[in-house]
């Protein structure tokens, strides 16, 4: 074969998979918008329409998805053509959903793919951030932190003028809130089975003293959850992101699943643990500008929210021991062993201490099936297998990991030093009773 036949071969096969990675792109789009009719983020159900795909309808889109790859070549030209064809290369994988029983993994996965290949196509391309000032990035950042508040605010009164969000536990901690003011500190140390101490002091004087109705706690409410939209931006600068790519992610968390529906929480409507990511974000940009003694306190101060935030940095300083050397790893492995002690310290001392305590730590219950005490659910994977296995490789466990990191998938693939931090917390979750409380709402 000449050079020159060699060459019209590359031309021909390159627009050859172009037309098929298109065609794919086009039934798959059309399977999820009319194929799909109702998902249902909480228990991971997909319930199809009667939608099907008819000859007359294939042909025209495949005659269509050639046209149009024979318009692109002729505006572009072949040499951009290659390249961008080997970054769609991904979207072959939207055929799964189309051959396989559809699913809310493989709607994940398909997610999953295309911001896999969106990344990869604006790497090829070259594309470029415009320079923006920082005072014009925080003013937009600050707008899209007080819109998202209000539309929480907004998204949690209208539930409950629906009786869609009952008097649940959101008004329980505000009664509860309300209902500290004159009590001894035994009484700050739990709320619901939980050490939350640093909530119950902070809104405590709201309710108590200022007599805040409770359903004012929407508010508090939305003003933690979208205070990481700017948390986000400051700690993207602190670690050298220009203006106008931190303005872009941070604004884009008001579209991540789990932020957009925190408000509701399922049937909670309030959790003290929203305080967490605002601290959690502070931290990371106390420790990307080396203020570690800044980052200490906001670590501590997590501790004091809730007991279970000691597995998270639990699983950091593992991170740290295995991926850190010299005085740092040291640091990890004290910090973990430490946070082992904390654990237990808070769920057998403290809580033993609170207004609301029973006998053992209560929020075993979610792990029943595993066992009735730690101990016997740390030896599960051994005494109870079916049960501890069955769990942690649940189909609705990988959906769950997977719709939470899609959108970052490409940078976690790019350095995944910090993964093992977030395997203890994963564990937890992936391990609870039944499937309601695994879920990115």
């Amino acid at each position: 074969m000449t050079e020159e036949r060699k060459i019209i071969f590359r031309k021909i096969s390159a627009a050859a998979v172009l037309w098929l990675l298109v065609t794919v792109s086009v039934l798959w789009f059309l399977h999820f918008c009319f194929g799909i009719y109702l998902l249902d983020p909480v228990g991971f159900v997909i319930t199809a329409s009667d939608f099907k795909f008819s000859w007359q309808l294939t042909v025209p889109l495949v005659l269509f998805s050639g046209m149009a790859v024979a318009a692109a070549v002729k505006k572009s030209g072949f040499g951009k053509i290659f390249s961008v064809t080997g970054a769609l290369l991904p979207l072959i994988l939207l055929i799964l959903p189309l051959i396989f029983p559809e699913s809310f993994l493989l709607s994940s996965f398909s997610l999953a793919v295309l911001i896999w290949t969106a990344w990869r196509v604006c790497a090829v391309l070259h594309l470029k951030l415009p320079d923006i000032s920082a005072k014009k990035a925080w003013c937009s950042v600050i707008f899209a932190a007080v819109t998202g508040c209000i539309y929480g605010i907004w998204m949690q009164y209208d539930a409950w003028s629906r009786c869609v969000l009952g008097c649940s536990d959101w008004s329980v901690y505000a009664e509860f809130y309300r209902d500290l003011y004159g009590k001894g500190i035994t009484s700050y140390l739990s709320t619901g089975g939980h050490f939350n101490l640093l909530p119950n002091i902070l809104f405590m004087p709201l309710f108590g003293m200022m007599k805040m109705t409770a359903d004012k706690l929407f508010i508090i409410n939305s003003l933690f959850i979208y205070s990481v939209i700017p948390a986000a931006f400051y700690t993207m600068r602190c670690r050298g992101i220009k203006p106008f790519g931190a303005m872009i992610f941070s604004i884009s968390l008001l579209f991540h699943f789990t932020l957009a529906n925190l408000n509701m929480s399922l049937f909670y409507g309030y959790h003290p643990s929203v305080i967490f990511p605002l601290l959690f974000l502070l931290f990371d940009a106390a420790m990307a500008e080396k203020r570690y003694k800044t980052a200490l306190l906001f670590a501590v101060l997590t501790l004091f929210v809730q007991e279970t935030f000691a597995v998270f940095w639990f699983g950091y300083g593992m991170m740290l021991f295995l991926t850190e050397r010299g005085k740092i790893r040291i640091a990890g492995a004290v910090s973990a062993a430490a946070m082992v002690i904390w654990f237990f310290i808070v769920t057998g001392v403290f809580m033993s201490f609170a207004a609301d305590r029973v006998d053992g730590y209560q929020q075993m219950f979610h792990y029943a099936h595993l066992g009735n005490t730690a101990g016997e659910v740390l030896l599960s994977p051994v005494l109870r297998p079916a049960a501890f296995w069955g769990d942690l490789f649940g189909e609705n466990n990988f959906t769950f990991v997977l719709l939470l990191i899609a959108a970052f998938l490409p940078v976690m693939v790019w350095d995944m030093r910090k993964l093992p931090a977030a395997i203890p917390v994963l564990a937890g979750v992936w391990l609870l009773k039944g499937d309601t409380l695994n879920n990115v709402v």
